[in-house]
């Protein structure tokens, strides 16, 4: 009896299987591309060695391993004009992340100047009358961030505050 719509492949196989056409095929060009009777049938200059390829990182994905030298987001240079030359990651910038932080301060302070400041910001937030306010901090959303809450230009509250939900910051 034959099924349709199974397959008797778990993802890991498949995944297993895509890696090894793919190096197959990066085989294939490499070997293609250093012969000098097979580059001329394309015709590519012979006299002239191919020095570098370089491919995106994301593109390495299913063939490099846990220990590759690929950086996410980063750009692989492989040198198939000389063979022993070692394989060079290029490292990319850090990326910029960007979290809104929203929350609450409690209890709400109304009719003072209130100022709530996150280390390394250049901005500050202000909350409304029933203490809610929001902030944009450039850290990831995984991390934490100091916060300060100055009432009326005296500092009554200092401290680390995660990044990953609604932040209550509690006054008493």
């Amino acid at each position: 009896m034959h099924r349709t719509g199974t397959s008797r492949l778990s993802p890991d196989q498949k995944i297993g299987i895509v890696a090894i056409l793919a190096a197959l095929l990066v085989g294939a060009v490499t070997l293609f591309l250093t012969v000098p009777e097979l580059r001329k049938m394309i015709g590519l200059k012979t006299d002239s060695p191919i020095s570098t390829v370089s491919t995106s990182s994301h593109e390495q994905a299913t063939t490099n391993g846990p220990n590759s030298p690929a950086i996410a987001g980063g750009t692989n240079t492989f040198n198939y004009g000389n063979p022993g030359a070692p394989a060079k990651a290029s490292p990319q910038p850090k990326e910029s992340a960007e979290t809104k932080v929203t929350g609450k301060l409690v209890p709400p302070q109304k009719g003072k100047e209130v100022k709530i400041l996150v280390d390394d910001e250049k901005s500050e937030a202000v909350p409304d009358e029933f203490g809610r306010f929001q902030i944009t901090v450039h850290k990831r959303s995984t991390e934490r961030a100091r916060v300060s809450v100055w009432i009326n230009g005296e500092q009554v509250y200092d401290d680390y505050q995660p990044l990953s939900g609604p932040v209550t910051l509690s006054l008493n």
